[in-house]
């Protein structure tokens, strides 16, 4: 499969998931997902990367910087696994990155950016948005812009 090949994979796997509700640690289209494991199932579904089981975390992890055992960087680290930074410009398929609450905490996958990523969301589950007028995307903008990955080319 060349790149494009498996940029459209992707993309036509997380459609196949749009209205699949919230459910934290939950990988099941129709029934539930998070934003993590949402991405894991669009990915190997399209052959780029290897089924995986991450590490279990509390459902708010991200919202308690004062727990034991705190660490920002964990959701990062697990992207990193299978994907490598980008600097701007996120290409279909590649992945946007959103801080939310104390850590880059939240995915999503690039339609087409800004306006087109789809998502899974605990408000409304899977769905299409516009990470331009999306309040929850936008929330923390100001201070923690988006970062982006990519399983896609080597890294730039």
């Amino acid at each position: 499969m060349n790149e494009n090949e498996g940029r459209a994979a992707v993309i036509a796997e997380a459609k196949t998931w749009i209205g699949t509700p919230f459910k934290h640690e939950s990988r099941i289209k129709g029934a539930g997902c998070d934003c993590g494991e949402f991405l894991i199932a669009c990915y190997s579904a399209a052959g780029l990367m290897p089924d995986y089981n991450p590490p279990h975390v509390p459902e708010q992890w991200h919202l308690h910087k004062d727990a034991p055992g705190f660490d920002p960087e964990m959701y990062l680290r697990q992207i990193e696994k299978f994907a490598h930074e980008i600097p701007a410009n996120p290409g279909p398929g590649d992945i946007a990155m959103f801080w939310w609450g104390h850590a880059y905490s939240h995915s999503a996958i690039v339609v087409r950016w800004p306006t087109e990523l789809v998502h899974c969301f605990f408000v409304a589950g899977v769905q299409f948005v516009n990470a331009e007028i999306d309040p929850y995307l936008k929330r923390f903008r100001w201070a923690h812009p988006p970062r982006f990955f990519s399983v896609f080319g080597p890294p730039r």
